[in-house]
């Protein structure tokens, strides 16, 4: 990667030029006394000149310090260019995020070029033997040698007392390689994501050591990757990759880099300067160098994934520490392995006490249920069972533990207290029960009061009129009506009132619907028809006969009472799902009256039809003691009242 100077004062601006140079190491230098100072330690590919933050003398300094080329310069409107000994390349400050980065790469690109160049025309021949840089490598044949090792091997142990403590272990790393080589300078970068980064260094200006990255496009990134060997700085480049690698090597301060290679994969270099003796350096300085570098590179990806390990414990047990719903886990030899804190206040059991310990300690039927899901594969869903003594209501669902290879490893619960939801239930349950008695009540009274008033209204004409024939005839008519009315709504509130006792038995439901039919063709009115639609195949349900044919006959009476000639009423039959679960019996008629959904809660009655109010009611009791439900459903300009029942065989 490549290394810029950047002469800013402001702060504010040097973190936007960074910002627009993502791709490059910036170095920020705030005077040229700094810059002096980096100088000596760093060489700089390019620099950037802020025209704001320096007067033009210093401008020129920097100029006869770098080289026109090498200079970029960000002008500002009142910035006096001609002033300048020689124009380096100029670009606007407030088109920095547009021109800056293109304008730099052109520079780096010709700069390479001329430098490969002058690599070529220098080249020594091929024939003759090249000088023997500092720092070659050397054999050696020291009598002490094996105790070297020894010592090397006993300082690094010290690493495996870390602790899994990262800085520890570099920290310990650094005093083993020290004590091998004696060397000057020393870091130790490390692969974070695509970009390697100083984690530790020896040697080194701190600051510079944060500013210093390499990335996957880096020279020397490549080569250790690529041929996995140690890489040495050379006096002389033969070629542009050499050439890089010295620059990038010599921005390091260092002149070998070992790579630290994990499962073949790059993770991290370790690069270290000259011997404080200016002694070379010995083959077997570097065999054990190499050989502690990939051990290191093991133990740190340990280390990361034990920390990644220790993170995930505690964000599991965060969450479970934090759940409104109780969690207790088993492994495959049936023992329990984790009872998060609700699962202690629901159950009343400490966690001490049932941790790690046999399933059949869990209270029933808890533990039956963890073997069921482990053993038989039974999956609970929104399982609801009573725990005893205490008669707590809980509601359960298991789950099934596979180890990475898909075998059974385990089983789980998790389960929550319902019985505060369980007493609301059925508060809401009695709530709803007396609000629809209080409404059915209000009903009666009206259906009541409408036929009482024609009799007491005719009964007072009649003493007067006696006389008229046709009166009296009138009168005995209305009244029978009347009366008729009445008998059927005081039938209508006995059935509602009793205490139904449901003689179930298999019964067809093609046999129910087609003699309801036949009594409900009886009683309908002139020009009302009745469409009744059954099943192909005959179909089975438990059910009371009676009740159920007399419960529908009362729904499509009343629902005809209100239709006009020419309307027609369908009671059909259907079957529901694949192997015949259920089976609907529905009156669908022109009327929109009722609110879709399910009769009980979404159930409005209204002041036109008191009378139709009550069979609704009166259909849903009885689908109730089917064990089935009652839904009103939106058909075309209409309305469907659909009784749903379990099927059965024809056992029953």
């Amino acid at each position: 990667m490549e290394f810029l100077a950047l002469l800013c004062k402001s702060p504010k601006r040097a973190e936007a030029v960074k910002d627009s140079l993502k791709n490059y190491t910036v170095h920020a230098i705030r005077d040229l006394t700094e810059l002096e100072e980096s100088l000596i330690n760093y060489t700089f590919d390019l620099c950037i000149v802020d025209s704001d933050s320096f007067e033009t003398s210093q401008i020129n300094t920097v100029i006869r310090l770098f080289g026109r080329e090498s200079i970029v310069l960000l002008t500002h409107p009142e910035f006096d260019a001609q002033r300048l000994e020689s124009l380096p390349l100029q670009i606007k400050a407030d088109n920095m995020h547009l021109e800056l980065q293109p304008i730099l790469e052109l520079l780096l690109n010709k700069k390479n070029t001329r430098n490969q160049n002058n690599a070529i025309l220098h080249r020594e021949p091929a024939s003759r033997t090249p000088e023997k840089p500092p720092g070659a490598f050397a054999k050696r044949d020291l009598p002490g040698s094996d105790f070297l090792y020894r010592h090397v091997l006993v300082n690094f142990a010290k690493v495996l007392t870390a602790h899994f403590d990262i800085d520890k272990l570099l920290s310990h790393f650094m005093e083993s390689l020290a004590e091998i080589a004696k060397v000057n300078k020393i870091s130790i970068m490390l692969r974070e994501k695509n970009v390697f980064v100083i984690k530790a260094q020896k040697g080194l200006d701190p600051y510079l050591a944060r500013e210093l990255k390499l990335d996957l496009k880096s020279t020397l990134v490549y080569h250790l990757a690529q041929h996995g060997g140690i890489i040495q700085r050379t006096a002389t480049a033969e070629n542009v990759d050499r050439m890089r690698i010295f620059q990038e090597m010599g921005r390091l301060q260092c002149i070998l880099s070992f790579p630290m290679i994990y499962k073949g994969r790059l993770e991290g270099i370790v690069n270290i300067g000259e011997k404080i003796t200016g002694e070379p350096f010995y083959n077997d300085e570097l065999e054990v160098i190499y050989t502690l570098c990939n051990y290191q590179s093991a133990a740190i990806k340990d280390i990361d994934l034990y920390h990644q390990i220790q993170s995930q414990k505690d964000f599991i047990r965060n969450i479970l520490s934090n759940m409104n719903s109780g969690v207790i886990t088993i492994d495959k030899d049936e023992t329990i392995r984790v009872f998060n804190p609700k699962a202690s206040e629901i159950l009343g059991i400490g966690f001490e006490d049932i941790i790690g310990k046999d399933l059949r300690n869990l209270p029933s039927p808890l533990g039956d249920i963890l073997y069921e899901t482990m053993v038989d594969g039974i999956f609970y869903e929104r399982h609801e069972a009573l725990l005893r003594p205490r008669r707590i209501q809980l509601g359960i669902n298991s789950y099934r533990l596979d180890d990475e290879r898909g075998n059974v490893a385990g089983a789980g619960i998790i389960f929550s207290d319902i019985s505060d939801l369980k007493r609301f239930e059925e508060e809401k349950r009695r709530a709803e029960k007396l609000r629809m008695m209080h409404l059915i009540t209000g009903q009666i009274a009206h259906s009541i009061k409408n036929p009482l008033s024609s009799i007491m209204t005719f009964t007072q004409l009649l003493e007067e009129k006696f006389e008229d024939m046709e009166f009296r005839q009138f009168y005995k008519t209305t009244v029978l009506q009347s009366v008729d009315r009445l008998n059927k709504l005081i039938n209508k509130i006995l059935f509602l009132s009793d205490s139904l006792e449901f003689a179930a038995e298999a019964q067809d439901v093609n046999v129910i619907i087609e003699e309801v039919g036949e009594a409900v063709n009886q009683e309908m009115p002139e020009g009302v028809n009745l469409v009744v639609n059954k099943l192909e195949k005959p179909a089975f349900i438990n059910a009371d006969r009676p009740l159920l044919s007399k419960g529908l006959y009362y729904l499509i009476v009343s629902c005809a009472e209100r239709l006009q000639k020419g309307d027609s009423i369908i009671l059909e039959a259907n079957t529901i799902g694949n192997k015949i679960s259920h089976i609907e019996i529905a009156v669908t008629c022109p009327d929109t009256r009722f609110i879709e959904g399910p009769v009980g809660s979404a159930l409005t009655f209204s002041s036109e039809a008191p009378s139709e109010d009550l069979d609704v009611a009166l259909i849903q009791k009885i689908a109730e003691g089917h064990k089935g439900s009652l839904m009103i459903k939106q058909v075309n300009a209409g309305s469907s009242v659909v009784i749903s029942i379990p099927a059965c065989d024809i056992a029953g």
